[in-house]
């Protein structure tokens, strides 16, 4: 009895440590900002576009948000919003069957980057032109993380793969920087999820720009810190009565 008593005393304090600490995080809800576009490789002699030492790029524009808010301010109503990402070397490539229906590439080095350009006066992006999705002012520069994977698959053996990319990326600059370290300090700038969504070779179905060799969406999320609420320390030992 004298056990058990002891053992539930260190739960509750530990758990009020728990909610001490965290009355002192920053509250950030969840944000993301989500593209829209295409890739394109410059492939080592003889190889192909997931050949090691391929070099992607891929260029996308945003659309407004839907759910989720954007992590610095982004009017859509005036401004258009691309983003670069450049530097993504191949790393790897591995297949994970006989029939060569499932393929995982990664990646070292990358660089995104999300320009703001605006409706009036502007340049309108267009996958002709890859310069129309770098010109503008430079909202975020973010480095992306060594080791991102892209997995591929084409279950129906059809010529087409398809499937989804997942990695992180620490923003670094741009005019947006400042907005979002005070948002939520330096810790709020590093480990942002930088997820490929979408990613498919073109089919039958599904064209691609000329120039281009895959469709590529892309999305960035930060997670948030947990929102917690202000009170007494009468309430937080209510808690636990």
């Amino acid at each position: 009895m004298m056990h058990s008593r002891k053992y539930k005393n260190l739960t509750r304090a530990a758990l009020v440590l728990v909610v001490l600490f965290g009355m002192a995080l920053p509250a950030v809800a969840q944000v993301e900002v989500t593209f829209e576009g295409y890739a394109k490789y410059a492939v080592p002699f003889g190889g192909g576009i997931d050949a090691v030492g391929a070099v992607m790029d891929v260029y996308g524009y945003s659309n407004p948000p839907t759910t989720l808010p954007t992590p610095v301010d982004m009017d859509y109503v005036a401004n258009q919003y691309t983003v670069h990402v450049s530097e993504m070397t191949v790393a790897t490539y591995e297949e994970y069957n006989l029939a060569g229906l499932h393929k995982v590439v990664t990646f070292n080095g990358g660089v995104l980057r999300i320009y703001q350009d605006a409706k009036a006066g502007g340049t309108a992006a267009d996958f002709a032109n890859p310069a129309t999705f770098t010109d503008g002012t430079l909202l975020l520069e973010g480095n992306v993380a060594d080791g991102w994977v892209m997995d591929l698959s084409d279950p129906f053996g059809m010529g087409g793969f398809s499937g989804a990319g997942s990695g992180y990326l620490d923003f670094v600059g741009g005019a947006g920087l400042t907005e979002m370290n005070n948002l939520g300090g330096p810790d709020y700038l590093t480990k942002w999820t930088f997820a490929g969504t979408g990613i498919s070779d073109p089919t039958f179905f599904v064209s691609v720009p000329d120039g281009y060799q895959r469709i590529f969406g892309i999305k960035l999320f930060y997670p948030g810190l947990v929102p917690t609420d202000e009170g007494s320390w009468g309430e937080v030992k209510n808690l636990y009565r």
